[in-house]
């Protein structure tokens, strides 16, 4: 978000709404999945975080959207819900051990993917 706004030299170009919405209704759309996630509505799968603000220079109450795209980090995660279920949980584990099975999963999955074989016109 910051990178567009220098980018395009205004600080408006993007909003901390918009940036948020692009975060997750707008990668469930791209995804083709909005009908599924990407928002808390009735009939979709409820994937969600938990982030806390405590200690943070940005204020909930002043703008939600500001206070959780310029004031989160991985560090204040405090839960992860995918579908109805918690995921996880602050003190569970730690996030490197988050990142090392997320990297272990992507292998895994990338492996199974045949290469993409080129077929040249002549």
């Amino acid at each position: 978000m910051l990178t567009a706004r220098v980018r395009a030299g205004r600080p408006n170009v993007l909003a901390t709404s918009e940036a948020l919405e692009l975060a997750t209704l707008g990668s469930a759309r791209a995804l083709g999945l909005d009908d599924e996630v990407g928002s808390l509505a009735p009939g979709k799968r409820a994937d969600l975080a938990v982030v806390s603000l405590s200690g943070s220079p940005y204020l909930p109450w002043e703008d939600p959207a500001d206070a959780v795209v310029l004031g989160g980090s991985p560090e204040r995660i405090e839960l992860t819900g995918v579908d109805g279920e918690e995921r996880y949980r602050k003190g569970g584990f730690e996030w490197h051990e988050l990142r090392s099975g997320a990297a272990g999963a992507r292998g895994r999955l990338l492996g199974n993917v045949p290469e993409p074989t080129i077929t040249q016109k002549t």
